[in-house]
């Protein structure tokens, strides 16, 4: 059930969410070249370009794994990706990550790429615990994630693994993340 849901699209709000393997060409090149970019490639953890037939590669075996790439979307325009990774059943956690377009950094709008993540690992699919990991030199990401509730697993050649959880999302993280959006009128 929770691999077959890793493969839906989603509607959040006025966001959606959809998958890499429902994405039309357009936004397939779109989410190419967002991932190739250089302000988005220094912050990840493999600074290698991708090639077209990487990428086409990448999406087309995403099918075959437990896990989930998404693209979120408002208005039509991009705003980012999240995924999840590395789903562990037994243990009800996952690895998430996200990005922003990369002409959206700076805006705060970070801000809701992170919540749509949380909220689909906790609401939508049900995970109890996101593991992540962040750059220490990526203070914009270490801050949201601070604001998110992270907790320090630990430290680890300048990246930071961290972890947040369901019951802290739910009682406390959630509803501050909602006030502070409204305010944004995000």
């Amino acid at each position: 059930m929770l691999t077959k849901a890793l493969k839906n699209n989603f509607q959040i709000d006025n966001y959606k969410l959809i998958n890499y393997l429902s994405l039309d060409n357009n936004d397939f090149l779109s989410i190419l070249s967002m991932r190739n970019h250089p302000l988005i490639k220094k912050q990840m953890n493999n600074s290698i370009i991708i090639s077209l037939d990487e990428h086409t590669k990448f999406v087309h075996n995403l099918k075959f794994k437990n896990v989930g790439y998404w693209i979120v979307k408002k208005n039509n325009k991009i705003f980012g990706s999240i995924y999840l990774t590395n789903t562990n059943l037994k243990e009800s956690s996952c690895v998430g990550g996200n990005f922003i377009n990369p002409n959206l950094i700076g805006t705060g709008k970070g801000i809701v790429i992170n919540y749509l993540m949380h909220f689909l690992a906790f609401e939508k699919l049900a995970f109890k615990c996101i593991n992540s990991e962040v750059k220490e030199s990526n203070k914009s990401a270490v801050r949201i994630n601070n604001l998110f509730g992270a907790q320090p697993i630990n430290s680890n050649n300048n990246i930071n693994y961290i972890r947040f959880f369901d019951s802290t999302w739910l009682k406390e993280i959630k509803p501050k993340i909602c006030k502070l959006l409204s305010y944004l009128n995000y």
